[in-house]
């Protein structure tokens, strides 16, 4: 008797593994179907839930084959369309990305955080004229800043630091010029995408010094160290 219940539970086993690999075979034999007749499209779902406004990174997203009638038709079909950029709202696990769902990182609606590359960080600062380029700074300008300070000791130094460079501005608020009414400068607010460091030395060399921004032509990246200037280096 014992043997015989043996028997059914080893038949029953191959019986179901015999079933379970035809199925597979089937759906495999379907799905390379699809792929010959061009039916299946690779789309980007949540790999987990993606909160709203949230930088969206490969670990959040995964690729995977759906057939194309599936497929929402502003699915996500192309990594570099959803890597780097920001959820609209939330987007939850398995869910696939819609193109109207994200922003893209030079996509002004998103603001300025959308815009901030992992790392670094949004600063603003106030110049005037003078210390803005004359207001024709714009968005992806690339800048060099300068402050010129006292450097306490026993005989006071005046200094000028050449302190960040190749800074990339990443909005531009107000219109520099002169007032009508009182003629004074009208100043900006420049806002810029800084490394921590860069930011808590720029928010000191505002703070105590006097700023000068100089403006980069285009596709110059270089980093050149440059040593501190004092008054005596100005006399030949």
């Amino acid at each position: 008797m014992k043997n015989r219940i043996n028997i059914i539970l080893i038949l029953a086993i191959v019986f179901g593994a015999m079933a379970a690999w035809g199925t597979y075979q089937y759906l495999e034999h379907i799905k390379k179907t699809y792929k010959a007749s061009g039916k299946f499209v690779t789309v980007a779902v949540a790999r987990e839930k993606i909160p709203a406004r949230t930088g969206i990174t490969e670990q959040l997203v995964e690729f995977k084959e759906m057939p194309s009638n599936y497929v929402n038709a502003d699915a996500v079909t192309e990594k570099n369309d959803v890597i780097n950029h920001l959820s609209k709202g939330d987007i939850y696990p398995g869910e696939q990305i819609l193109k109207n769902k994200i922003i893209a990182p030079d996509d002004p609606s998103g603001g300025v955080a959308v815009m901030i590359e992992p790392g670094r960080r949004a600063a603003t600062i106030e110049v005037d004229p003078v210390a803005g380029v004359a207001g024709i700074l714009k968005p992806g300008d690339r800048i060099d800043a300068v402050v010129v300070l006292d450097v306490p000791g026993k005989t006071k130094t005046t200094v000028a630091s050449t302190f960040i460079q190749n800074i990339r501005v990443l909005a531009v608020t107000g219109t520099a010029g002169t007032g009508k009414d009182t003629g004074q400068p009208i100043s900006q607010l420049i806002t810029m995408s800084l490394n921590p460091l860069e930011a808590q030395q720029l928010a000191l060399a505002s703070a105590r010094g006097n700023l000068r921004l100089l403006l980069r032509m285009p596709g110059d990246q270089n980093i050149t160290p440059i040593s501190s200037s004092q008054i005596n280096n100005l006399v030949r």
